[in-house]
């Protein structure tokens, strides 16, 4: 009677078993598709972020624009000039805010464009999309290097794609170094035969000529300030780009057209500086003018932007 009991259990547990089995399996069907978000992307869609990488190198807000463009760098540089002293670029001064353009371009301008690189980079059919990421990232790497010297580089913004979430700071010498070389390289790579990002560049809509001199007019830049530091690796490196081709006229330009409706559009260095600095309630008595160094140059060549870029209430 024992026996028959045991025997009984033990064949009334696998049928459970294999009921349970069965079970889930009919259960797991489908279950991959209907674990996905419909309404969000779950692979990189390379327009997008392209496109995102560009808008957002153009400002993200104030603490880019407004605490490092306007009230480091213009005042460092002479452009305005104020009696405030939380305009602390024309003094000198530190301040905490002196960081906030550093932590924005790597998380919120870097990332997205570095996802691209594994996307296009082997892919032949891809090859202008692959150079217009290169030259798009030297834009954006050289004025964090610019403004803060020895920085990541060659394992910048890498955590999402490689794991590698403490980048290593590069050498400015050695970050100058081989942006040239990637603008070389990415300008003569261009095929005209091939596709390219096409409406999502809102730059040159996909003109590879455009890029090509964008490309040559980089490095004619970052070779010219070289000259005091490396004089006769600037004059190589002008004379390549000048002989590659560079900008003519402003049809020429890297430029991004603005619009107020929405921050997305926003030109934010003229939105920050009228914002704080330059409201029109304050009539001309706002935080900041131009700079009498600044005004002097401009009069001294008779420079007839002046007009435009100064006036009295």
């Amino acid at each position: 009677m024992k026996n028959i009991l045991i025997n009984k259990l033990v064949k009334g547990s696998l049928g459970i078993g294999i009921i349970g089995i069965v079970f889930l399996t009919s259960c797991d069907k489908g279950f991959e598709r209907m674990n996905k978000n419909p309404n969000a992307f779950t692979e990189p869609v390379p327009g997008n972020l392209f496109t995102t990488a560009i808008i957002r190198e153009a400002g993200v807000g104030t603490a880019d624009r407004n605490r490092v463009n306007i009230k480091h760098l213009s005042g460092m540089i002479q452009y305005m000039a104020t009696l405030q002293t939380f305009w602390y670029g024309e003094k000198y001064i530190y301040n905490d805010q002196g960081g906030n353009f550093f932590e924005t371009e790597y998380p919120d301008v870097l990332k997205e464009l570095q996802q691209l690189f594994p996307i296009v980079k082997d892919d032949p059919e891809l090859v202008n999309d692959y150079a217009m990421i290169r030259i798009w990232r030297v834009f954006i790497l050289h004025r964090v290097t610019d403004l803060y010297g020895d920085v990541p580089y060659t394992e910048a913004a890498q955590g999402y794609i490689n794991g590698i979430y403490k980048a290593k700071y590069d050498k400015q010498s050695d970050i100058y170094a081989d942006m040239l070389k990637e603008l070389d390289e990415a300008a003569q790579q261009f095929d005209p035969s091939k596709s390219t990002f096409g409406s999502a560049d809102i730059l040159y809509h996909g003109d590879v000529s455009q890029w090509k001199t964008f490309a040559y007019s980089l490095m004619l830049r970052l070779a010219m300030r070289l000259t005091k530091v490396d004089p006769q690796m600037a004059e190589t490196w002008v004379k390549k780009a000048l002989a590659g081709g560079v900008m003519q006229s402003n049809a020429d330009m890297a430029m991004i057209s603005h619009s107020p409706d929405n921050g997305n559009n926003w030109n934010w260095d003229s939105h920050e500086l009228k914002r704080e600095s330059l409201p029109d309630g304050a009539k001309g008595t706002g935080n900041s003018k131009l700079s009498k160094a600044f005004v002097d140059m401009l009069q001294q060549y008779d420079d007839p932007r002046l007009s435009f870029y100064g006036t009295l209430w």
